[in-house]
């Protein structure tokens, strides 16, 4: 009887383990249109169980082999579970997805695909729900994520993203994806699961965030993406719950300071800039490794940017290889302060940066075991301009009117746009002389400039015309566009006319004659001078010209014509001889 009764007992054990074990593979309480389950308490019961039994065991390779993510991604699955009690832990944020939606997360839906994305109606995020309503089989082309943005990792060491997953997918086309963009901007897939896990129930995933430990700004997202056929029925989809950031305190990190920049509102190709940064770490000065100064545009730290780090303590600097080439040259000098260096930077930036009036400065350092410092900030908006130009021009000579055979000479200086700052590397700059636009006919060149230009147009007969030249004074580079790479160049424009030799022949009177007060004489001319008026008539007693002897009859008359003299005005009793001049004035 006692044995009867023992293998009773034995089999109601045996019967309730297994019966425990099957409920144990229920998948959670999810309502899918057309396929409504089970209550919300039963669901929390099963979840409960699910993570009785996940803590009692540590996260070995064993769930590890549960979980499929692809190659690219091992190195952030923890195989083993961090010891919680490391020093200062903090929970950065965390979310059972029992709140109000969407709470403090962002929920982005690509065009295509239904008209859900991530939602949680029922405690637990699902990536195609009615936010007010049911879960959803989801449809081809789906592509939502939800994501906690501008994260803030700063002054810790160590970081780890955890949470527990349900993935049921058709393998291979349509996927999670865990995704982080770091603070410059670049995104990193962390983690990645397609198919269905060896059971239906809740897995928990740690993920390794050491690699983002000390940044801020970072997005943190969960992505779901089907591709164009067989989604749905009989795929569930994906279920997210209780995700946690937590971040430690394991090595303290580096400090840094910007101490002092440049004065001036504004940056110049070519002129030393100087900037001085303070480097500490409080493990002490010999934990600091690298030390990094970056330039970058539009409030953007990865706008335009231009990076100079140097080794710690060191006196060598160079650009980042992976930006391009904006610097003429740089330097550092380093002296010891307490825990650090403070460091003054020198650089000189090249003609091709683009140009910006809005450049802001950032420093940041690293130590020894790679954990890096906050990037110190100055919102300094200075102004980058590389435009030059003609500054000022003197033509000799000033009247801008020469014979055939003279030379028209103009001088000046080239300075940066809005500014009398000219540059301090001169090399391939120079100016030109053009004539009738910037791009005519080059007159003369000068390559020293540095001092100021002297151009000069040696002008011959052919070159003689009652039209004025407009005369280009342009600065230019060797580069093809004959200007400085991305920079704009202002000209100057001078205007000279190159008189012909000119002839004026009166045709009448054609011969001396006698004139009486008060009456009209007819003279008529001929001249080689444009039509326009030019030409002007006088009378003169002595027949010296120019001696201030001579009174106008006409000022201004044009080049070929008549005119009628009225000689009211000639004095009475005047005797000698009265000369008749034309002339172009």
């Amino acid at each position: 009887m006692k044995k009867i009764c023992l293998t009773l007992i034995l089999l109601i054990v045996f019967f309730m383990i297994r019966l425990y074990s099957d409920e144990l593979k229920k998948r959670p309480n999810i309502s899918l249109e057309y396929s409504i389950n089970g209550n919300i308490d039963e669901k929390q019961n099963i979840i409960s169980s699910c993570y009785d039994e996940m803590s009692s065991y540590s996260q070995t390779n064993e769930l590890e082999k549960e979980v499929r993510h692809s190659e690219s991604v091992e190195n952030y699955i923890i195989a083993e579970k961090r010891d919680l009690s490391l020093p200062t832990r903090s929970t950065i944020f965390s979310d059972n997805f029992n709140g109000s939606y969407p709470g403090s997360w962002y929920i982005g839906h690509d065009p295509a695909g239904g008209s859900y994305s991530w939602a949680w109606p029922l405690d637990y995020a699902y990536c195609y729900a009615d936010p007010s309503g049911s879960n959803y089989y989801y449809p081809n082309d789906l592509h939502v994520y939800m994501q906690r943005q501008n994260v803030n990792l700063s002054g810790y060491d160590t970081a780890q993203l955890s949470f527990n997953k349900i993935v049921d997918t058709e393998e291979g086309y349509d996927s999670l994806t865990v995704n982080i963009r770091d603070q410059w901007h670049q995104w990193h897939c962390i983690y990645s699961e397609s198919g269905t896990s060896s059971s239906m129930n809740w897995e928990y995933i740690e993920l390794n965030m050491d690699e983002f430990a000390g940044q801020t700004g970072l997005y943190i997202q969960f992505r779901f993406d089907s591709d164009g056929s067989i989604s749905g029925s009989p795929y569930d989809g994906v279920y997210i719950e209780n995700v946690s950031l937590d971040a430690w305190v394991v090595n303290e990190s580096p400090v840094t300071n910007i101490y002092n920049i440049p004065s001036s509102d504004y940056l110049y190709p070519t002129k030393n800039l100087s900037f001085i940064v303070d480097y500490t770490d409080p493990n002490g000065r010999s934990d600091l490794q690298n030390i990094y100064l970056r330039l970058a545009q539009s409030n953007n730290e990865n706008t335009n940017r231009i990076t100079v780090m140097a080794a710690a303590g060191g006196s060598s600097a160079g650009q980042w290889n992976d930006e391009p080439d904006y610097l003429r040259n740089c330097s550092v000098s380093c002296n010891t302060i307490t825990n650090g260096y403070r460091a003054t930077w020198t650089i000189n930036l090249d003609w091709n940066w683009i140009e910006s009036n809005n450049v802001d400065i950032w420093a940041f350092c690293n130590d020894n075991s790679y954990w890096e410092s906050g990037h110190d900030y100055e919102n300094c908006s200075k102004d980058y301009e590389n435009d030059i130009r003609i500054y000022s021009s003197n033509p000799n000579p000033t009247n801008g009117i020469i014979d055939p055979g003279d030379n028209f000479t103009v001088t000046g200086v080239v300075r940066f746009v809005g500014s009398n700052t000219s540059p301090d590397n001169w090399s391939g700059l120079s100016v030109k002389m053009c004539k009738n636009s910037y791009s005519g006919s080059v007159l003369d060149t000068d390559s020293s400039i540095s001092d100021g230009y002297s151009l000069t147009w040696n002008t011959n007969s052919n070159d003689a015309s009652f039209n004025p030249y407009y005369i280009y004074l342009v600065p230019l580079s060797s580069n093809a566009n004959n200007q400085p790479v991305n920079s704009d160049t202002y000209y100057d424009i001078e205007e000279v006319t190159v008189l012909p030799e000119l002839t004026i022949t009166l045709t009448q009177p054609s011969s001396d004659i006698d004139v009486n007060q008060g009456e009209s004489i007819n003279i008529s001319w001929s001249s080689n001078g444009p039509t326009s008026n030019c030409v002007a008539l006088l009378r003169d007693l002595d027949q010296t010209w120019n001696n201030g002897n001579h009174t106008f009859i006409t000022p201004s008359q044009q080049a070929s014509g008549s005119y009628s003299w009225d000689t009211s005005n000639v004095p009475l009793g005047t005797s000698g001889v009265w000369t008749l001049y034309s002339t172009f004035f």
